[in-house]
């Protein structure tokens, strides 16, 4: 059972909006950085108040965070097909559990997994700690490692916030831009942040990776799943599609360069040596027969 029609995103418009939303935000933080020796005069001429949203915005709280989340979180499950079959959330839920219980570090604010009716074999976490797993991942995973691994990597944007400081940076941004446009800055904040609710894949540096990277590896190996899980799934999708196109998003959002998963590797070395590296296949293959038996396995 679904809360809508199959299809994922409305329209082509929608995912169009999504899609430009990266170089607006690009463009943003670009004009933020050539006015940034301007904010003395724009203080002087706009009052202390001006001063005061951009700091705000600068330096999102774990509580405003929360908050935030939650408005994107409405806005984006407008747009998304949730999956509510019990079996299949009561699986993923149950590797999220897993993956949270076993981080190297506690998560500041609580992750919630989902499941999202798309092809696309992908996952994302948006600030506030709710994680969107696709049925086009759960399909493509040979093993629960796989997915676990993915998973686990989301939650590791999710430890280190980067979701938040993505939104706080753009925020800020769109604040300044707006301001030299002669706009009102409170309304500049506003609409910034109802187009950040659109902007549901988060582009990360590479460091962010890293970062994200370094949680998810050692959390699989505290759960007892094979690490180099992380890897095998990266080098199979890059020998299937070859590059960073088609049905990947997961390229697009999280793309695996060589550097990353020579990072990955090396974290794996370093890891103490673990009885048992488990990549169990029972329960995920019940759940990919599931999502076959209800109609949401992706198309052949």
């Amino acid at each position: 059972m679904e809360t809508k029609e199959s299809g994922g995103i409305r329209d082509e418009t929608k995912k169009t909006m999504i899609k430009s939303y990266y170089l607006e935000s690009r463009r943003a933080l670009m004009h933020a950085f050539l006015v940034a020796p301007l904010m003395f005069v724009l203080a002087s001429t706009t009052g202390c108040a001006f001063l005061d949203q951009v700091l705000t915005a600068s330096t999102m709280s774990v509580e405003e965070e929360i908050e935030f989340g939650g408005q994107v979180r409405t806005e984006i499950e407008k747009e998304l097909v949730l999956v509510q079959d019990r079996d299949v959330l009561n699986y993923v839920q149950r590797i999220g559990a897993i993956v949270a219980g076993n981080s190297p570090y506690p998560s500041p604010v609580e992750a919630r997994f989902h499941v999202v009716h798309s092809d696309e074999i992908n996952a994302f976490a948006i600030p506030g700690g709710d994680i969107y797993i696709h049925t086009g991942l759960i399909d493509a995973a040979d093993d629960e490692a796989e997915l676990a691994g993915v998973m686990a990597h989301e939650f590791g944007h999710v430890v280190h916030r980067h979701g938040a400081q993505h939104a706080s940076r753009a925020t800020t941004a769109g604040i300044l831009q707006g301001v030299l446009l002669g706009e009102e800055a409170g309304a500049v904040a506003k609409a910034t942040t109802s187009i950040l609710a659109q902007g549901v894949i988060q582009n990360y540096s590479r460091e962010a990776e890293r970062e994200a990277d370094s949680i998810a590896v050692p959390t699989l190996s505290n759960a007892g799943y094979d690490p180099y899980a992380m890897k095998t799934f990266f080098d199979k999708l890059i020998a299937r599609y070859g590059d960073q196109t088609g049905p990947v998003t997961l390229f697009a959002s999280h793309p695996p360069t060589s550097e990353r998963i020579a990072n990955v590797e090396a974290m794996i070395q370093q890891l103490p040596p673990q009885a048992e590296n488990y990549r169990p296949i029972n329960d995920l293959r019940k759940i990919q027969a599931r999502l076959t038996r209800i109609g949401l396995a992706p198309a052949e």
